[in-house]
């Protein structure tokens, strides 16, 4: 008994889109042939299972097995950690899998025959990102390199993101957990920047994957230093370091934003096609609009005898929401493009000046890609319905 992998899933595979695996048997031919399938949650044999498939071979005598659908379970976005003031291990985003492989023929099921573990995260990729997929996914992966500059889990601009000193937001990564997180300082009237090499202490263990306090607010927070971010601060960036300072990373920048708004911020957080959260600011006008759809009770007359106050109409019931509109400075193509991902975001939240988080749903279901070579000033407009009714009581 044979069964040898034609093509496997890469190791670190994206939930939702297919993880195929092509297996083939030497003992295809046998009557009432069939593939036996094993899943288990966890990494090996030992862990817990949570299906077994039995499938007929093609044609061709190989087998597609597909279990993307039913590792959905298994992973989810990490709540609430837009607060966090140190280097995270994720606790849903990422899980191991493992396959066994078996036959069933002659009225036996043989397992065991052979088997492979691997990675599924909470992300989905794009039509031009699935075929490249299998090689560039190790460009997620940080690895214990100097000189290396592997990517974090993110699409943000690269030219940098605008943040107010009181923004809170994390940047995620997948892989080895290095030494420190290196935060350079650039301050105005300053040709030096201010470095801070913050250790990270995370174990991530099986989990694979880590978050990394990134706004000015969690930096600030940071309980083994004092502030590091001021109003004086233009700009500053985050890289990972091995155990020898060496980078390992990609930068990342972030640009203070300097400008005056009469407008409050409107802060969004939503989840990124890595299952990672991006933020962005909304500092322009914004608005916030209460929709309410009421049930009434109408009596057909008021009594000949009724007193000040009596209804002939009684309210029963509401169902409510609330509307946020929301308006984007002028920005740039790079903002352009990453809007697209807010657009088709599975979940998004709003940032309360509290760190809190409210659920919200963005309402467009199409909205107009703008370039600085076509609308010379770009700026966009969403509204987001929340995620909730409004309570009520009822008469």
């Amino acid at each position: 008994m044979a069964i040898s992998f034609i093509t496997s899933a890469p190791v670190f595979a994206p939930v939702y889109n297919p993880i195929y695996y092509n297996v083939i048997s030497t003992n295809v031919a046998q009557p009432d042939f069939q593939y036996v399938f094993n899943l288990f949650e966890g990494y090996g044999t030992s862990s817990n299972p949570i299906s077994t498939i039995n499938l007929f071979p093609r044609p061709t005598s190989n087998c597609l097995y597909n279990p993307a659908r039913i590792l959905e379970s298994i992973v989810s976005a990490d709540q609430n950690i837009q607060g966090i003031t140190a280097a995270t291990s994720s606790t849903t985003m990422v899980n191991y899998y493992t396959i066994d492989v078996g036959e069933y023929y002659g009225g036996n099921t043989y397992t065991g025959l052979s088997e492979t573990i691997g990675y599924v995260f909470n992300g989905v990729l794009q039509y031009d990102q699935i075929p490249s997929w299998p090689v560039n996914y190790s460009n997620y992966i940080m690895v214990n390199s100097s000189g290396s500059t592997n990517l974090f889990l993110t699409n943000q601009p690269r030219s940098g993101v605008l943040t107010l000193l009181t923004d809170t937001s994390t940047l995620s990564f997948a892989g080895y957990v290095p030494a420190y997180m290196q935060l350079k300082i650039h301050n105005f009237g300053s040709t030096n920047a201010i470095v801070h090499n913050i250790p990270i202490t995370a174990n991530t263990g099986s989990s694979y994957i880590t978050h990394l306090p990134s706004g000015p607010a969690n930096l600030n927070n940071y309980s083994i230093h004092s502030t590091l971010i001021t109003n004086n601060t233009d700009y500053y960036t985050i890289a990972l370091l091995d155990i020898n300072n060496g980078i390992i990373s990609e930068t990342i920048t972030y640009n203070m934003d300097q400008s005056c708004s009469k407008y409050s911020n409107m802060r969004i957080q939503f989840l990124n096609p890595y299952g990672a959260w991006d933020y962005v600011n909304f500092r322009m006008k914004s608005k916030e609009t209460v929709n309410v759809t009421k049930r009434t009770l109408y009596k057909q007359n008021l009594p000949y005898n009724y007193t000040v106050g009596a209804r002939e109409q009684t309210q029963i019931d509401f169902d409510g929401y609330t509307t946020y509109t929301v308006t984007s400075d002028w920005v740039s193509d790079d903002y352009s493009k990453w809007f697209k991902e807010l657009m088709r975001a599975q979940q998004i939240n709003i940032i309360e000046s509290n760190w809190s988080s409210r659920p919200v749903n963005i309402v467009e279901t199409s909205d107009y890609v703008q370039t600085v070579l076509n609308d010379s000033l770009p700026q966009y407009i969403f509204n987001f319905n929340t995620a909730y009714s409004i309570n009520a009581g009822r008469s």
